[in-house]
């Protein structure tokens, strides 16, 4: 018996071979499998195999990443323009942007020799022989994790923000897992893990722009700190919401 995570990878491993190029949703596709893979590792107890699920999945995803930034600056300046009074003096920079992200390519074999190896390795993880029992025990752990980045914020350090989406992500999936699942905490992690995805996007997108295309700097400062300021209250809003009672036993065993 497979599991459904073999299963997914098999399916995209197929694709990949029917493909001629890699498009953007086959991109978003295969980033999305390499999380999954990652949460999902965290219930086996071999460390030797979460080792090398991770490792593996990490350089999967990181041969996409720079294909995959330059998308999110064009999604993102799109974004940003939503809010602008002109777009008029940036004309440049999407133009600019489009050009990064048409001058990207990808090694298609080796991507397919990656994605091969991942399909051998998950074939031979435990969950294949017995179906995965995702225990009351394994999901408060994944949103302890998650709990202990938020406590360590700093508005003034993206990576405190980068750090707290990973572990959000991996509870994410691993929630996932419970099959039929539909309630309100569920709904409350998606909408933390997306609020904190276009987070991230946006810090990709200043300290792009600061690296490559500095002469824009003055211009989109204003639209970027208000940006900034909104996803920062919503991010921390949603986290409250979806902590509350950990924060409140956090906050009485600190002052107790």
């Amino acid at each position: 018996m497979k599991s459904t995570l073999y299963k997914d990878v098999k399916k995209l491993q197929k694709r990949m071979q029917r493909q001629s190029e890699m498009d953007g949703e086959l991109i978003h596709d295969i980033r999305v499998l390499c999380k999954r893979v990652r949460a999902e590792s965290l219930l086996l107890k071999s460390k030797v195999k979460k080792a090398v699920l991770k490792d593996i999945s990490k350089q999967l995803a990181g041969s996409l990443s720079q294909i995959r930034d330059a998308e999110v600056m064009l999604e993102t300046f799109d974004r940003l323009m939503v809010s602008a009074d002109s777009m008029e003096p940036l004309k440049g920079l999407r133009q600019k942007l489009e050009v990064d992200l048409n001058q990207q390519t990808l090694d298609s074999d080796r991507l397919c020799a990656m994605i091969q190896l991942l399909r051998q390795e998950v074939g031979g993880c435990s969950f294949n022989k017995h179906p995965i029992e995702l225990n009351k025990a394994s999901l408060l752990m994944a949103e302890k994790r998650s709990f202990k980045k938020f406590l360590r914020l700093n508005v003034n350090h993206c990576e405190t923000y980068h750090d707290w989406r990973k572990t959000v992500k991996a509870y994410l999936y691993l929630f996932k897992l419970k099959a039929g699942m539909h309630d309100k905490k569920l709904e409350k992690v998606k909408a933390l893990a997306e609020a904190l995805g276009l987070l991230h996007d946006l810090h990709v997108f200043e300290a792009t722009v600061h690296q490559r295309h500095n002469e824009y700097v003055e211009q989109l400062r204003g639209i970027l700190m208000l940006r900034e300021k909104l996803l920062l209250a919503e991010v921390h809003r949603l986290g409250s919401e979806l902590y509350r009672r950990k924060e409140e036993v956090f906050q009485s065993e600190k002052t107790g």
